[in-house]
């Protein structure tokens, strides 16, 4: 259904546009977290960001309420750093428009992905330079998806055997994996249990 046309709005190169004012040093306390947004942020590592990269971008927020609608953890971040005043974007919108918006900001970034290959380029050349402070990965993170592109590139890895992998005899004591597949497996005294298996069974306490 075409949105419906608003008062509120303005054209822009052919791109419908909510008016709205800045405020570059909007006192922090006039303008308050929206009491109905479900989104549970990650404070601490926004507090990290602004450490590392300082405070970029701005709030926006409702104009006749002044309910924050994107920004909400950012604004608690701010306020964590002592900030007496938030860069701010004031819209004229309704209630109803206003949560679509809260909503839209936080499942547009929900639904969004990464090239992994990309993106691990990146972060191992700031890995490399002991520099991925105020990113939000950590070391643990770049290392498991280096692992798992890896065990892509492998086929998958561990895990259960193709449908067409041949069987072998359980009584050889062996310990392979096929370089097409990347499935791993062993016999003899594992009784024929592939890795992730024996893995599994080792943590339940079969062993």
């Amino acid at each position: 259904m075409p949105a419906k046309k608003s008062s509120k709005l303005h054209k822009q190169n052919g791109m419908r546009v909510i008016n709205k004012r800045y405020d570059p040093e909007c006192p922090i306390d006039s303008i308050h977290p929206h009491p109905r947004n479900p989104r549970k942020g990650d404070v601490a590592a926004i507090d990290e960001s602004i450490d590392a990269n300082g405070f970029y971008g701005a709030v926006v927020v409702q104009e006749s309420t002044h309910n924050i609608i994107v920004g909400n953890h950012r604004w608690i971040s701010a306020k964590n750093h002592g900030a007496l005043t938030v860069p701010t974007f004031f819209v004229d919108v309704s209630d109803r428009e206003a949560l679509k918006i809260l909503l839209a900001d936080n499942r547009t970034s929900d639904v969004a992905g990464y090239s992994e290959q990309d993106l691990a380029q990146l972060l191992t050349e700031l890995k490399n330079e002991e520099d991925l402070y105020g990113t939000a990965f950590k070391d643990t993170d770049v290392d498991a998806l280096l692992e798992l592109l890896a065990n892509e590139a492998l086929g998958g890895g561990d895990g259960d055997a193709p449908e067409d992998f041949d069987s072998y005899d359980e009584n050889l004591e062996t310990e392979h994996t096929c370089p097409k597949c990347g499935y791993s497996w062993s016999g003899g005294k594992t009784s024929g249990k592939s890795k992730a298996a024996t893995s599994a069974s080792e943590e339940s306490g079969d062993f």
